[in-house]
Protein backbone atom coordinates (compact mmCIF):
# COMPACT_ATOMS: atom_id res chain seq x y z
CA UNK A 1 0.00 0.00 0.00
CA UNK A 2 1.64 3.38 -1.03
CA UNK A 3 1.07 5.91 1.62
CA UNK A 4 0.71 9.76 0.13
CA UNK A 5 2.43 12.49 1.75
CA UNK A 6 0.59 15.38 2.87
CA UNK A 7 1.69 19.08 1.84
CA UNK A 8 3.06 21.14 4.08
CA UNK A 9 1.09 23.30 5.48
CA UNK A 10 1.93 26.82 5.93
CA UNK A 11 2.35 26.36 9.41
CA UNK A 12 5.25 23.71 9.03
CA UNK A 13 6.45 25.94 5.78
CA UNK A 14 6.95 28.51 8.34
CA UNK A 15 8.75 26.63 11.58
CA UNK A 16 11.40 25.31 8.65
CA UNK A 17 12.30 28.51 7.37
CA UNK A 18 12.37 29.80 11.58
CA UNK A 19 14.47 26.74 12.23
CA UNK A 20 16.48 26.88 9.37
CA UNK A 21 16.99 30.64 10.22
CA UNK A 22 17.63 30.01 13.99
CA UNK A 23 20.10 27.32 12.99
CA UNK A 24 22.23 29.98 11.10
CA UNK A 25 22.10 32.83 13.76
CA UNK A 26 23.26 30.28 16.00
CA UNK A 27 26.20 29.29 14.48
CA UNK A 28 27.02 32.75 13.16
CA UNK A 29 30.26 34.12 13.79
CA UNK A 30 29.36 37.60 12.93
CA UNK A 31 28.77 38.71 16.32
CA UNK A 32 29.89 37.41 20.17
CA UNK A 33 26.51 37.33 21.36
CA UNK A 34 23.59 35.28 20.60
CA UNK A 35 19.37 35.58 21.13
CA UNK A 36 17.80 33.25 22.83
CA UNK A 37 13.76 32.90 24.08
CA UNK A 38 14.04 33.19 27.33
CA UNK A 39 11.64 34.20 30.67
CA UNK A 40 8.98 35.58 28.24
CA UNK A 41 11.22 37.77 26.28
CA UNK A 42 14.14 37.61 23.81
CA UNK A 43 17.49 37.97 25.51
CA UNK A 44 21.29 38.19 23.99
CA UNK A 45 24.04 36.60 25.47
CA UNK A 46 27.60 36.17 25.37
CA UNK A 47 27.34 32.31 27.27
CA UNK A 48 30.06 30.27 25.66
CA UNK A 49 28.03 26.78 24.36
CA UNK A 50 30.00 24.17 22.90
CA UNK A 51 27.41 23.00 20.27
CA UNK A 52 24.30 23.55 18.93
CA UNK A 53 21.33 25.76 21.00
CA UNK A 54 21.64 26.37 24.74
CA UNK A 55 19.08 23.22 26.40
CA UNK A 56 15.64 24.56 27.32
CA UNK A 57 15.66 25.06 31.46
CA UNK A 58 19.30 26.02 30.92
CA UNK A 59 20.00 28.88 33.22
CA UNK A 60 22.22 31.82 31.09
CA UNK A 61 23.44 35.61 31.75
CA UNK A 62 21.67 37.84 29.40
CA UNK A 63 23.37 41.19 28.29
CA UNK A 64 21.23 43.14 30.59
CA UNK A 65 22.69 41.28 33.66
CA UNK A 66 19.98 39.27 34.63
CA UNK A 67 20.32 35.15 34.75
CA UNK A 68 17.28 34.48 32.69
CA UNK A 69 15.94 30.36 31.96
CA UNK A 70 15.95 29.46 28.24
CA UNK A 71 12.64 28.41 27.16
CA UNK A 72 11.94 25.75 23.84
CA UNK A 73 12.61 27.79 21.20
CA UNK A 74 9.35 27.91 19.58
CA UNK A 75 7.84 29.82 16.37
CA UNK A 76 5.84 32.22 19.33
CA UNK A 77 8.57 32.28 21.57
CA UNK A 78 11.02 34.31 18.93
CA UNK A 79 8.01 36.66 18.70
CA UNK A 80 7.97 37.56 22.39
CA UNK A 81 9.22 41.06 23.12
CA UNK A 82 12.66 41.95 23.21
CA UNK A 83 14.91 43.13 26.24
CA UNK A 84 15.46 46.37 25.80
CA UNK A 85 18.62 46.67 27.95
CA UNK A 86 19.42 43.27 25.76
CA UNK A 87 18.88 44.87 22.57
CA UNK A 88 20.97 48.35 23.50
CA UNK A 89 24.25 45.96 24.57
CA UNK A 90 23.84 44.22 21.73
CA UNK A 91 24.05 46.94 19.24
CA UNK A 92 26.65 48.78 21.09
CA UNK A 93 28.49 45.25 20.88
CA UNK A 94 27.74 44.89 16.90
CA UNK A 95 29.23 48.16 16.31
CA UNK A 96 32.18 48.06 18.41
CA UNK A 97 32.70 45.04 16.74
CA UNK A 98 34.15 44.24 19.98
CA UNK A 99 34.45 40.75 21.38
CA UNK A 100 32.93 40.00 25.19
Amino acid sequence: MRRELAAPTPTSSRLALLDGLCQSWEVSEMHPFRWVPADGGRHATADVRLAGAYATGETIVALCARKVTVAKSTEVAWLWPTCAECNSEAHALAESGAER
